[in-house]
């Protein structure tokens, strides 16, 4: 039986963000959240993603240090 679920799990789509507001960013991780297994860290949505990662950086880069 979880052979049968897993197969359905894996090949259906997923639903449409169920909130006309709600960002890409929010439903990827709600997504993600609700489809994943084992990991809490994915069901809370606590990962960063590449998006993420580059907008930190280039805040980082932004930072000026001006010794003079």
């Amino acid at each position: 039986m979880n052979l049968v679920r897993s197969l359905r799990l894996a090949f259906r789509t997923p639903a449409p963000p169920s909130r006309p507001d709600e960002s890409r960013r929010e439903s990827d991780r709600r997504i993600v959240g609700r489809l994943s297994n084992g990991n809490i860290r994915l069901q809370r949505g606590e990962y960063v993603t590449r998006a993420d990662l580059e907008e930190q950086y280039e805040r980082v880069r932004s930072c000026t240090f001006d010794d003079s």
